[in-house]
């Protein structure tokens, strides 16, 4: 088993620290049980204001109003996946090169660390090496996150199609410590390509494959993700993949994992996490790819 002198938490506050306006909303989500209705919906008001005055005075408010019209004109409204798919890309990009992707959106922010230091809890536990791909790596905060953490990690590739996300995560990793870019250096690849084209499949086919494909959050069908992840893992390679949502949207994607994953070659096993947020849910699936379907 890996062992390393940080514990997770420790190491989550010191790669990943919260402003304390963020840090305090997280608090009080923890808490919410101790409070009746109308006190809570209070201290939420009274932190999400100084959230947003801290945002003002960081990026300024031509940057803060320009991103709620992004959202505005790409997000809302959008009700089929292709079109929502389209709208986060564009306002992704908005974040990326804004770099208000290090402290907004807060539900983005809360249920990614939650993601990352869960992973790094189940991932940590196995004994042996291993290696992994994330599709849709966005900033990259997980997958430098994992490639810092873990001993037994030993190559990551970190895909996305977005290049505002790349370059977003090149100048977050610039701000590390040498010795911590060095080992990232050692373990990362970073590539920029459509992990869902016939294209990146092909491509893989000339590449070392890898033990662990991630999913964390992607706007694709599963059935996409499923067959990405198929052409990146060795035979007994395994997925895990991440979601967010309301009860009704967990259940349709449980109910596809569950009914349907077979037929891709995979075996559903088990969920690794789940964290509330409200009335979202972010829960874990490993599929471990057991044939070629």
């Amino acid at each position: 088993m890996a062992k390393r002198k940080q514990d997770i938490p420790s190491f989550m506050k010191s790669y990943w620290p919260l402003s304390k306006e963020a840090k305090a909303i997280q608090d009080l989500i923890a808490r919410q049980e101790e409070f009746g209705e109308e006190e809570l919906e209070r201290l939420f008001k009274k932190r999400y204001e100084g959230h947003e005055q801290f945002l003002q005075q960081k990026y300024g408010s031509e940057v803060i109003d320009a991103w709620e019209r992004c959202a505005e004109e790409h997000i809302a409204g959008r009700s089929s996946r292709e079109e929502q798919a389209e709208g986060y890309h564009i306002l992704n990009s908005f974040v990326y090169k804004t770099g208000l992707c290090l402290d907004a959106p807060l539900p983005t922010i809360f249920r990614t660390r939650a993601t990352l230091e869960s992973l790094l809890v189940h991932l940590s536990q196995r004994e042996e090496t291993f290696s992994l791909i994330d599709l849709g790596c966005g900033e990259c905060r997980i997958t430098t996150g994992l490639a810092l953490y873990l001993d037994n990690l030993e190559r990551i590739d970190a895909v996305d199609i977005n290049p505002d996300a790349l370059a977003c995560a090149q100048k977050i990793i610039s701000t590390l410590r040498r010795s911590e870019r060095e080992t990232i250096g050692k373990k990362v690849t970073f590539r920029k390509a459509n992990f869902i084209s016939e294209e990146f499949r092909g491509e893989m086919d000339k590449r070392e494959r890898f033990d662990l494909a991630l999913a964390a959050y992607p706007h694709e069908h599963p059935a996409n993700i499923i067959t990405a992840a198929k052409s990146t893992l060795k035979p007994s390679g395994a997925l895990l993949a991440f979601y967010d949502g309301g009860m009704d949207y967990d259940l349709e994607l449980v109910d596809f994992y569950t009914n349907y994953v077979h037929k891709f070659g995979f075996e559903f096993s088990t969920s690794i996490s789940r964290a509330h947020w409200f009335n979202a849910h972010i829960f874990g699936i490993v599929g471990k790819k057991v044939k070629d379907a």
